[in-house]
């Protein structure tokens, strides 16, 4: 349904599959879209480790690495996905998703983390991070960092729209960045593998992108750099609120 209301033309199965229990789709993709759900509990109709997984079994109380694991798997060579997370899993300490995270990145599965402002979604306030996968490629470098989480505006009080020069912006720095051309927006940034490994395999953006520094000379543009730090600032009260309900509901609360 929410197919044909966005007008997609998709080849739908004649029965509902569960995804992450189709352990060995018999179809091979150039490329993979997904919004799974966010933090998704009791996702396993078993023990996850009873299946054979690239980069390690996720808990069975968390399925955002199950997601990001099974976007790979179906890629043919040379293939990407773009998976829509929950900011937590750039961050997580839980033991297993620190391993497949770790794992995923020394692979060279992760090319690319953009991190998107909140109240995006009506069902959610929290930011979100897009991750930009590709199958195994031991010969990655460096991963694309891009900090969007001041874009966009407010339309409603508890709803934000991005605009199409904001999407046009961040597809040009993606886009520029894989043609291998020196990236020159306030946006993003390019880091060396052995930098993030360092972060302890922690692929959050806001950890490697500067923001710029505002003029305070009272110009228009130096007020427009204190609204966007404004912004800034909510997003990570937004990821902070995000982390401490995360650890909550860890604990049982």
């Amino acid at each position: 349904m929410n197919l044909t209301l966005h007008g997609v033309d998709a080849e739908l199965a004649t029965r509902p599959v569960h995804e992450l229990w189709d352990r060995y789709p018999r179809s091979r993709f150039n490329y993979v879209v997904t919004n799974p759900p966010f933090n998704m509990r009791d996702w396993c109709s078993g023990d996850p480790d009873d299946w054979s997984w690239p980069y390690g079994a996720p808990p069975a109380h968390n399925a955002n690495f199950a997601w990001l694991q099974q976007a790979v798997g179906p890629l043919v060579p040379g293939g990407r996905a773009a998976v829509v997370m929950a900011p937590n899993a750039t961050f997580s300490e839980n033991g297993r998703e620190r391993v497949i995270r770790a794992g995923m990145v020394e692979g060279g599965c992760v090319e690319g983390v953009i991190a998107l402002p909140p109240q995006l979604f009506l069902s959610t306030a929290i930011p979100i991070t897009i991750w930009l996968l590709t199958p195994p490629d031991r010969s990655r470098e460096e991963i694309l960092f891009v900090d969007a989480s001041d874009m966009g505006w407010m339309v409603t009080r508890p709803h934000r729209e991005l605009g199409a020069d904001d999407i046009q912006e961040m597809g040009g720095v993606v886009a520029r960045w894989r043609r291998g051309e020196k990236l020159n927006s306030a946006l993003a940034t390019s880091i060396p593998l052995g930098n993030v490994r360092g972060q302890g395999y922690n692929p959050n953006p806001r950890n490697y992108v500067m923001p710029p520094q505002a003029d305070v000379s009272g110009s228009e543009q130096a007020v427009e750099d204190l609204r966007r730090k404004l912004d800034r600032l909510h997003a990570w009260a937004a990821e902070a609120d995000a982390r401490a309900e995360h650890e909550l509901r860890r604990l049982g609360w």
